[in-house]
């Protein structure tokens, strides 16, 4: 059971990051690829950074603010994930 939760965690941040990146994305022909292509590894790693923060941090707190810093945190990953991957594509392929 806990497998399939944590597989849900990481698809959840997968739809997260590339719906993120597609609404942030310009209007172009590369907005779907960019969205794919930026948002599938952001996702799956911050589905596993938040997995790995709630299991070691989260765990030994009450279930009322347990949750509530299980969703902060998870959103603030998968935001801090997301920006850091858009700018890292962008060094790809614009190099200074």
């Amino acid at each position: 059971m806990k497998f399939l939760k944590a597989i849900m965690i990481i698809l959840l941040s997968i739809l997260i990051s590339v719906a993120a990146v597609y609404v942030y994305e310009s209007d172009n022909w590369q907005r779907e690829l960019m969205a794919t292509r930026i948002g599938i590894p952001a996702g799956i790693i911050s589905g596993v950074i938040f997995l790995i923060l709630n299991m070691y941090a989260l765990a030994a707190r009450d279930l009322k603010m347990r949750l509530l810093l299980q969703v902060l945190s998870f959103l603030l990953i998968v935001a801090i994930t997301t920006a850091v991957m858009m700018k890292a594509i962008f060094w790809v392929y614009n190099p200074v």
